[in-house]
């Protein structure tokens, strides 16, 4: 059976509206949380208001040379694109923490403005979808950051 998120009156829904966002496998991300796109809201909240400080800390991290940093770094947001059915960006994140886990951080330096460049262009999508549906953060969202 076909996911498909519901319509509200008035519009589209937030779920509907991620399916045309570039890069977002927003059926597959449904469908893994059961159809529930109240939920997949809320995540899709959370991760545009991590995607900022994720790539930040992914600054600081090259900056300094905190390689371990970066590894944690990289491997907590591949995690959370994979939520979001960012499955394209879920797999670099893997590529670049590999990289890291293998002591590659030549290849990790020449990867990762590429991540960011695709970070920022989602957060960009994010903001536009939610701010269209009047979220502007994700706090006041029952799903809680871990």
């Amino acid at each position: 059976p076909e996911t498909r998120p519901p319509e509200r009156k008035g519009g589209k829904s937030l779920a509907a509206k991620a399916e045309g966002v570039a890069g977002l496998e927003a059926r597959a991300a449904l469908e893994m949380l059961g159809g529930n796109a109240d939920l997949y809201g809320k995540l899709l909240a959370l991760a545009r208001d991590d995607l900022a400080k994720i790539m930040g800390n992914l600054d600081n991290g090259l900056a300094n040379g905190d390689w371990s940093r970066l590894r944690i770094e990289t491997h907590g947001v591949k995690s959370a694109l994979a939520s979001i059915g960012a499955a394209e960006l879920s797999k670099a994140a893997a590529d670049l923490e590999g990289a890291l886990a293998r002591g590659d951080t030549e290849w990790y330096r020449a990867h990762i403005a590429g991540f960011k460049d695709g970070l920022g262009a989602l957060e960009r999508e994010l903001s536009s979808i939610l701010r269209a549906d009047g979220k502007t953060d994700a706090r006041n969202s029952n799903v809680r950051k871990s």
